[in-house]
C-alpha cells in the first residue's frame, strides 16, 4: 500500500478570495506580504491504484486548480494489526 499527499491550489491568477479575506485582517506591521489557500489531502492507495486519475476526477477542478502528487510513504498492513510506516 502506498500513502500520498495531494496539494490542491488555485492556478495562477485565479483570485483567492479566502487568502484575501485572511489578509484584511493581517496588521501592515505583522511582515506577513500575501497568503494563498488550498486543500491537502492524505490518501492511502493499493500499489496498482491510479492515484492521477483519482485525483483528476474527485479532488480538482482542472480549470480552476493546479495540484501536486506527493509520495510519502509505503504503508505495511499486515503485522498483527499495527500500522508500520516505511
Amino acid at each position: 500500500m502506498l500513502k500520498y499527499e495531494i496539494k490542491v491550489k488555485l492556478k495562477e491568477g485565479i483570485k483567492d478570495i479566502k487568502g484575501d479575506t485572511l489578509m484584511s485582517f493581517v496588521s501592515k506591521n505583522s511582515g506577513i506580504k500575501t497568503t494563498k489557500t488550498g486543500n491537502i489531502y492524505y490518501v492511502v492507495t493499493d500499489d496498482d491504484a491510479d492515484i492521477e486519475d483519482f485525483v483528476k476526477e474527485y479532488l480538482v477542478n482542472p480549470q480552476l486548480e493546479d495540484y501536486d502528487i506527493v509520495l510519502t510513504k509505503n504503508v505495511e498492513l499486515n503485522n498483527n494489526g499495527y500500522t508500520y510506516y516505511t
